[in-house]
């Protein structure tokens, strides 16, 4: 069940459980990330991609992974961070964000 999960605190979380989603992990990264500022994705030169390949992070957070892996990436003003234990947890805040 991809989830919303908001704060007043000008943070965007999701949860996303790999196996059980319409979307991909990416695509719901993606949505979260234009939910926390909706011009980043269109604006300027700097494209997700250039930060990280959409394929990698879907399978690097597979359904079938027993890790727990955590990621973190900068992209266009905002961190972007996920973390798995069987379910990714998506948080987008702003880089001077504590």
């Amino acid at each position: 069940m991809n989830e919303d999960l908001y704060a007043n605190d000008g943070v965007v979380r999701r949860r996303y459980e790999p196996g059980q989603e319409d979307a991909s992990l990416s695509n719901v990264v993606l949505g979260a990330i234009d939910d926390h500022d909706s011009g980043a994705l269109t604006r300027g030169e700097q494209t997700l991609y250039d930060r990280i390949d959409p394929d990698a992070l879907d399978t690097l957070f597979r359904e079938d992974s027993d890790a727990v892996v955590t990621l973190q990436f900068a992209f266009d003003g905002m961190n972007v961070s996920l973390w798995c234990d069987e379910t990714v947890e998506i948080r987008v805040s702003d880089v001077d964000s504590p």
